[in-house]
């Protein structure tokens, strides 16, 4: 069992940094649809160009081990469950001593928290939900229906800028 998670995540691991150096994307492919990232390789889209990714999906309890890595950013993180809300994506990782995490796609920048009223305190502040979706619970829903809790934001906010 052990082995089988290590190749796993070296095959994440792999996948990840070549797409992260070199920004690969299939045009023919469409980001918010299309399951596979590669070969043994999942991905579930949050908003264009992020997405989580696993090379676990071989359980019958579905999916585990999804991982968020942009070439956006130097790091990435194992997500527990997430949710995208005004122009954030937000985080929740019980793997890291920062817990709560906000990404703000259109600056390209991270913020952590270790501490929920902080986290709690900034949502409040940016306007953002507070509510998270467990990561099985969104990849079960958008593989049955190829849609997101955020779709019309994301539709709202490509209409505005096209």
């Amino acid at each position: 069992m052990g082995s089988k998670h290590k190749i796993s995540f070296s095959k994440v691991f792999v996948w990840s940094l070549v797409s992260i150096l070199c920004g690969c994307e299939d045009p023919k492919r469409d980001f918010y649809k299309d399951e596979m990232e590669g070969h043994d390789v999942w991905r579930l889209p949050i908003v264009k160009p992020y997405r989580l990714i696993t090379a676990d999906c071989f359980s019958a309890e579905g999916c585990n081990g999804w991982n968020f890595h942009s070439r956006d950013f130097l790091e990435g993180f194992t997500v527990d469950s997430l949710n995208y809300d005004n122009g954030y994506i937000l985080i929740y990782t019980p793997y890291n001593s920062d817990n709560y995490i906000a990404i703000d796609v259109t600056l390209k920048k991270i913020y952590k928290f270790s501490d929920i009223n902080n986290y709690k305190a900034f949502l409040r502040k940016k306007k953002i939900d507070n509510q998270l979706y467990s990561v099985k619970y969104l990849h079960n829903s958008w593989k049955r229906t190829k849609e997101l809790p955020w779709k019309d934001e994301i539709v709202e906010n490509n209409s505005v800028s096209d």
